[in-house]
């Protein structure tokens, strides 16, 4: 078992002492310094096709509630009041106040579970603030859970 190891060893050491010969293959071309654009010519260059344009990103709808709801909580079907007229309190959420706070308008809402100050398109809970009118004492709401925009007044 010794002799075969050194006999293997040796032979490796002869292979890097005494290389075998390097067989010539075919001349490449040094490589180009960019690749052509669109416009230009691609071929005989052997290049894919290029990739349709980019969809645009657009896309409608309010998608918060996908990477931020909370997945502890539960909300229930039943309605609140009569399928009538639907008031603040059938969304489950009231407007406080409106105040102007380093020179940009904050409303205080009040939900089922908080009473916080948010600023025009923050996101929040099952809602998105969306307008303050200061001067109506009014704020739209976006509802995802209702998929409507909800007018608030001070009461």
């Amino acid at each position: 078992m010794l002799a075969t190891v050194v006999g293997i060893l040796c032979y490796r050491v002869y292979v890097v002492l005494d290389p075998p010969p390097i067989e010539e293959g075919p001349m490449l071309s040094p490589p180009k310094p960019r690749l052509p654009g669109p416009d230009e010519d691609r071929e005989g260059l052997d290049l894919p096709e290029l990739p349709p344009p980019r969809p645009p990103m657009d896309v409608p709808g309010a998608y918060v509630a996908l990477y931020k709801r909370n997945p502890l909580t539960t909300s229930s079907d039943k309605p609140t009041q009569s399928a009538g007229k639907q008031g603040q309190e059938d969304y489950g959420i009231k407007l406080l106040k409106i105040s102007q706070a380093r020179g940009r308008w904050r409303a205080q809402l009040q939900t089922q579970t908080t009473k916080q100050w948010y600023e025009e398109n923050e996101p929040f809970e099952k809602f998105e603030l969306q307008e303050i009118d200061p001067e109506e004492e009014t704020v739209v709401v976006y509802s995802e859970e209702h998929g409507r925009r909800i007018t608030l007044k001070i009461q």
